[in-house]
């Protein structure tokens, strides 16, 4: 075999390990053997077999398993770990309308923080360990498309209480839509916050899912599917919230949408506000304040079901009614 007596040492894995599962025999079980008595002249033994595991809240990405073949090189691809998304400790048990959430019943739910004002401006949602994804007019000073300071704006992960001083995430870049258009339509209002260090994955802090095929978020949007929001916006009595409250709203077809905003705004000009990069809900208790937090749909009602973010809280109008 040219010399080659193994092979070479492995490197770890973010947010996971590895553990020798066999010295290069079936027959001898690790459990016996140290580490160290695996491993010669720093390399493994042929046909040694590896065994890779992730932290929890990350999915495994790649081999389970790699052996060390009579070449000297290891099977396959060195796997990652991929943090899940879109998963939480209660799934399915859930009541519709304005109500108080549970403390970590939406852990990927983000809030926006303007520091100036000294409150919770906006939502938004945790979609990468190192992104959120808000409203952009949350972001921009108001009446134009310039993006405030970095330092204006914290974001808070897993806060359930407003008041509550929880650890903050600073922002080190803020990223408008290029289509975003604040002046007629409010098109394209999405921007992306990057934290300048990756959240810590935790029971109150988790990823969201993205939509990645058309055909389910074509089904989610369908007319009358329940969706889901969050935030700490105005409540019934025009108050802000003190706590994370959610609510259930239907998804209604844009024809009906037109009738509900005319009948709501008076006005036939803000019906021009809806575009093909938009869908609407029915106005339920979703308010000012909420905007940028997602609108999330549940995959299935199964134990391996997950929640996808389809869209985000946007205004009505330019005054920020819902």
């Amino acid at each position: 075999m040219g010399g080659v007596i193994g092979c070479g040492q492995l490197s770890t894995i973010q947010h996971g390990s590895f553990t020798i599962e066999s010295c290069g025999s079936p027959s001898e079980e690790v459990a016996k053997r140290s580490n160290a008595s695996c491993i010669q002249d720093e390399t493994y033994a042929f046909s040694s077999i590896v065994r890779y595991r992730c932290e929890k809240y990350y999915e495994l990405q790649g081999p389970e398993f790699r052996h060390c073949a009579t070449d000297g090189e290891w099977t396959g691809l060195t796997p990652f770990c991929k943090p899940v998304c879109g998963k939480k400790a209660s799934q399915i048990q859930l009541s519709a309308g304005g109500n108080t959430s549970e403390i970590g019943e939406w852990p990927w739910q983000a809030a926006i923080y303007d520091m100036k004002k000294e409150d919770i401006i906006c939502g938004g949602a945790l979609i990468r360990e190192e992104w959120v994804l808000t409203a952009a007019h949350c972001v921009v000073v108001d009446g134009s498309i310039r993006t405030r300071h970095t330092e204006d704006i914290f974001v808070y992960l897993g806060k359930h209480y407003r008041s509550d001083i929880k650890k903050d995430e600073h922002v080190s870049h803020i990223i408008l839509h290029r289509d975003f258009n604040v002046h007629n339509n409010y098109d394209s209002d999405i921007a992306l916050l990057k934290l300048k260090r990756p959240a810590v994955l935790t029971s109150r802090v988790q990823l969201v899912c993205l939509p990645n095929r058309f055909d389910f978020s074509e089904a989610n949007l369908d007319s009358g599917v329940p969706g889901w929001v969050a935030g700490w916006g105005h409540d019934g009595s025009d108050k802000l919230a003190a706590l994370l409250t959610q609510v259930q709203l239907p998804v209604i077809s844009n024809l009906k949408c037109v009738r509900d905003t005319l009948r709501f705004t008076g006005d036939p000009g803000f019906t021009r506000t809806l575009t093909s990069n938009m869908f609407c809900a029915d106005f339920g208790t979703v308010c000012p304040g909420d905007s940028g937090s997602p609108m999330v749909f549940l995959s299935n009602t199964s134990q391996d079901s997950h929640w996808t973010m389809e869209g985000i809280v946007l205004p009505v109008d330019q005054q920020g009614n819902i």
